[in-house]
């Protein structure tokens, strides 16, 4: 095969022809050579045989090439029989007797002969017939599909290996259709151990899996131009975690292709020509990338860095178009969960991927809007950022940037996927000590998300002083109970941080509601004090709410203040009366009094 393939040039179009289904036959097991697929046999539950023969429902003159033999049956070959001599039947060396019919003397002495003869005669065909049988169907098939399965000896299989990347190298045009194919059955021979030393780091010279490592070297330097990286990113592929973790085993000691350089030339391809679609091909890379280390190929990685941030930003502007599609929910997992490993590169502990961050931070805002992303996901790419860089605006990078999607939504300046509201406001509770209802696998996070909302703690409290946005927000995303759930946990974040201060005097509340030190006079009350008491009376039973689901002592309001909630208490109890015109002020007003007093 290997010097059909190197003649390649001189053949005939007949030849040539013939030598592709040659090729063809070592790839996919076709023909009665078999192939590198049958070594490295894999199940599929859409070629499943229903249907499994038994010896019983076989004719003589049926072939029984579908029956099915266990993997640790061994069949041995039996040779023809030969009849010797009458009622002996010879296989091989061994003279076996076959059992003759006799016939009682007296019944039939005249034909008695004939007869004994014909019955040996029968039954030296019907063994015949069934040795041939038993040669046709002692092939070893799997028990779980019935496809054949074939075993082929070291120096076989390196010589089809050598054959297939001299066919790629000398005709990659030709090899194109069944590249992918190849490539496959090649990782999987790989990633299919023969030897105890093959799932192992332990190097053996001159074993297959050694040609097939370079193989695949070879193969993917010599195609690297003509775009394979993106073709196989954007491929999808069976079992991607063990195909892309023995492309990065194959290339780790590979310096004219290394494992980071094979996502540079991926970026490269993006540049030159953007996909309609990057969804598959980030699915695969998150797959990839977590299979390369971060803590060698220093100068690869940070030449990655440039190319990563133009990748961010043309991403960001492709989501940002008029009519665009916003990513999925499984695309932003796989663009964090790169981002991620990026982040935990040693070599950025000197140089810091600033503007890498930023252009990443844009895209997740903007990617917030249309899919939900998981609380664990958004933890962990915020404390990858937050211990990857150096100065401490540039570790909140991605923390803040989510925080201000979350300000800017409760504001209705943007509008954010359903679930990401309680989603955010639970990265802040995390981040604050408090106890979340979602459970998370690791508690390692350290995000900066209650420093980031700090200084929009005055917005949060005119969104929980406003009567109005629990219908907004229902109006909006459809939920009924997504107002009031959010209302507590932004409460919650802001009575945890009121309650920080270890002071017994009032400069929390002096700082957030300087008006509680400052009630309204009963006798003395100025036009609009009631609805603005009702307003603040509001504000005061939200903060108690947010403290009473803290996880430790929360007091927002010293005891020192209850004077001054009293007051207020008192007064829009006192002006109930007086205000019976304002519907919606009494109402509110007895609601959160009876609250407070609670």
């Amino acid at each position: 095969m290997v010097r059909v393939v190197n003649r390649w040039r001189d053949m005939a179009a007949d030849v040539a022809l013939g030598a592709v289904s040659l090729v063809s036959m070592m790839t996919s097991g076709s023909g009665a050579a078999g192939g590198l697929m049958y070594q490295v046999h894999e199940c599929s539950e859409s070629e499943q045989s229903q249907e499994i023969n038994t010896w019983d429902d076989l004719d003589e003159d049926e072939g029984r090439g579908e029956l099915i033999r266990p993997e640790s049956l061994t069949v041995t070959t039996i040779k023809e029989a030969t009849s010797v001599d009458e009622g002996i039947v010879q296989i091989g060396a061994v003279r076996v007797m076959q059992p003759t019919i006799v016939e009682p003397e007296g019944l039939a002495p005249e034909s008695g002969i004939s007869r004994k003869r014909s019955t040996i005669a029968q039954e030296v065909k019907r063994k015949k017939s069934a040795i041939e049988v038993v040669k046709k169907s002692c092939t070893l098939r799997c028990g779980h599909c019935n496809e054949a399965i074939e075993m082929f000896d070291e120096e076989t299989i390196s010589l089809c290996l050598i054959a297939l990347e001299t066919f790629l190298h000398r005709e990659p045009s030709m090899a194109a259709p069944i590249l992918f194919k190849i490539l496959y059955t090649v990782t999987r021979l790989i990633d299919t151990p023969m030897y105890p030393w093959h799932s192992t780091d332990m190097f053996v010279p001159a074993n297959s899996r050694s040609v097939a490592k370079q193989m695949l070297r070879v193969s993917l330097h010599h195609l690297s131009t003509s775009a394979i990286c993106l073709q196989l990113f954007d491929t999808k592929i069976p079992r991607p975690d063990a195909f892309w973790s023995v492309i990065a085993l194959s290339l780790a000691d590979f310096p004219e292709l290394s494992p980071v350089y094979f996502i540079q030339i991926l970026l490269e391809d993006l540049e030159e020509s953007w996909p309609g679609s990057v969804r598959l091909i980030m699915k695969n890379l998150a797959y990839y990338v977590v299979e390369v280390s971060t803590d060698v190929y220093s100068i690869p990685w940070q030449n990655l860095v440039g190319h990563l941030e133009t990748f961010f930003k043309r991403y960001h502007t492709a989501i940002s178009a008029d009519n665009a599609t916003l990513p999925t929910r499984a695309e932003i997992e796989n663009v964090i969960v790169v981002m991620s490993h990026v982040l935990k590169v040693q070599a950025f502990a000197s140089k810091c991927p600033v503007g890498l961050v930023e252009a990443f931070a844009k895209w997740l805002s903007e990617s917030l809007h249309g899919a939900e992303v998981s609380l664990e996901s958004l933890l962990g790419v915020c404390t990858s950022c937050n211990r990857a860089l150096i100065r401490e605006r540039d570790k909140q990078c991605v923390t803040r940037a989510v925080v201000t999607e979350l300000m800017q939504a409760i504001k209705f300046k943007a509008k954010l996927h359903e679930a990401n509201y309680v989603t955010i406001a639970n990265m802040v509770l995390q981040d604050a000590g408090e106890d979340i209802e979602v459970p998370l696998l690791d508690d390692q996070f350290n995000t900066a998300a209650s420093e980031a909302i700090r200084p929009f703690l005055f917005e949060v409290l005119d969104f929980i002083a406003d009567l109005h946005v629990i219908a907004k927000l229902k109006k909006e995303t459809n939920s009924d109970a997504l107002g009031g759930d959010l209302k507590v946990k932004l409460a919650e974040a802001i009575a945890v941080e009121m309650s920080r201060s270890n002071a017994r005097d009032c400069r929390t509340v002096i700082r957030f509601i300087p008006w509680l030190m400052s009630p309204p006079s009963v006798t003395q009350a100025a036009p609009g004090a009631f609805a603005d008491s009702v307003t603040n009376v509001r504000v005061l039973s939200w903060l108690l709410l947010g403290a009473l689901h803290a996880n430790h002592s929360c007091l927002p309001v010293p005891i020192e203040c209850s004077q001054h909630m009293a007051d207020y208490i008192h007064f829009v109890l006192a002006g109930f009366a007086d205000q019976s015109k304002v519907r919606e002020g009494i109402k509110g007003g007895l609601q959160w009094n009876s609250k407070i007093c609670h």
